[in-house]
C-alpha cells in the first residue's frame, strides 16, 4: 500500500483500539456501578435488620426483666401465682431465643457458611421439630397433626430443622385450632407440607411472602425469607398454597448430583 493508505490503515487500527478501550472502560464502569449498588443494598439490609431486631428484642427483654424483678421482689408469692409468672418468664425467654436464632441463621446465610451434608432421617428430624414446638402449641390450644413417611436424604440436618421450625412457628402464629405436618416423596425429592387452619395469606401479600422484612403479623419478617434461602441453598423449592388456611410446601433432593462447595449462597 501507498504511504497514504498505510497511514489510513494505521489510523483505522488506532480508532478501533480506542473504541475497544472505550467499550472496556464503559463495561468496567457498569460493573463498578452494579457492585456499588449491591453493596449499598447490603448496607441498607444490614441497617434494616438491625432496626427490626432491635425493635423486636425490646419486648421479650423488657418482659423477662420485669418478670424477674417481680419474682425477686416477692419471695412470698403464692405457689400458683409464682408458677404463672415462671411460665410467662419461660415463654418470653423462648421467644427471645427464637429471635436470636433467626438472626444468627440470617448472618450465617449472608456469610455463605458451607453446607454440612450427611445422611439424614427426615422423619426423625420432623418429629424433633414437632417436639420442639409442642409446648407452644399446647399453650395456644392448637392440635398438632402429622403424617410422616420414612425418608432418608443426604442433606444439612441443622438447616432443614431451621426451615421446619420457621414454618411451624409461622403456622402456629396464624392457626385457629390445628397445624398439620406431612412428609412424603415425589420422584427423587422429599416433599414437606405444613398446613394451618388460619385465615390464609391475603392475595396482595402472596407475592411478597418470601421477601425479607415483610412481616404480616409481627416478628422480624425474616422467618419465611430464611426458609426460602435455606431450601434453595439445599437444592430444593418452596412455595405457598392456599387451601383452607395457608399451606407452605418445600422439596429437598434425596441425593446430591453435584456438590456445591459454596453451600447455600
Amino acid at each position: 500500500p501507498s504511504p497514504f493508505e498505510a497511514l489510513l490503515e494505521e489510523a483505522a487500527r488506532e480508532s478501533r483500539e480506542v473504541r475497544a478501550y472505550a467499550r472496556a472502560l464503559e463495561e468496567a464502569k457498569r460493573e463498578l456501578s452494579e457492585a456499588y449498588e449491591r453493596l449499598k443494598a447490603l448496607d441498607q439490609a444490614k441497617d434494616e435488620i438491625l432496626a427490626a431486631v432491635s425493635h423486636e428484642l425490646k419486648t421479650p427483654l423488657t418482659a423477662v426483666r420485669a418478670l424477674a424483678e417481680i419474682l425477686e421482689a416477692n419471695p412470698d408469692l403464692e405457689e400458683e401465682e409464682r408458677r404463672r409468672f415462671t411460665a410467662l418468664l419461660a415463654k418470653e425467654a423462648a421467644r427471645l431465643s427464637r429471635l436470636v436464632e433467626e438472626v444468627l441463621a440470617y448472618t450465617r446465610l449472608q456469610a455463605g457458611v458451607p453446607l454440612a451434608r450427611s445422611p439424614t432421617d427426615l422423619k426423625a428430624l420432623a418429629e424433633e421439630a414437632l417436639a420442639l414446638v409442642e409446648p407452644l402449641a399446647r399453650e395456644k390450644g392448637i392440635a398438632m397433626e402429622c403424617q410422616l413417611a420414612g425418608v432418608q436424604a443426604l442433606t444439612d440436618r441443622d438447616r432443614v430443622l431451621q426451615v421446619l421450625l420457621n414454618l411451624l412457628h409461622n403456622a402456629l402464629r396464624h392457626a385457629r385450632s390445628r397445624v398439620r405436618l406431612e412428609l412424603t416423596t415425589t420422584g427423587p425429592e422429599a416433599l414437606f407440607r405444613i398446613q394451618d387452619d388460619g385465615p390464609g395469606v391475603p392475595e396482595e401479600a402472596r407475592a411478597l411472602v418470601f421477601e425479607p422484612f415483610q412481616s404480616f403479623s409481627g416478628g422480624t419478617g425474616l422467618g419465611l425469607f430464611l426458609a426460602r434461602k435455606l431450601v434453595e441453598g439445599l437444592g430444593g423449592r418452596i412455595w405457598l398454597e392456599n387451601e383452607g388456611g395457608a399451606v407452605f410446601a418445600f422439596t429437598l433432593p434425596l441425593e446430591v448430583a453435584h456438590e456445591n462447595p459454596g453451600g447455600g449462597r
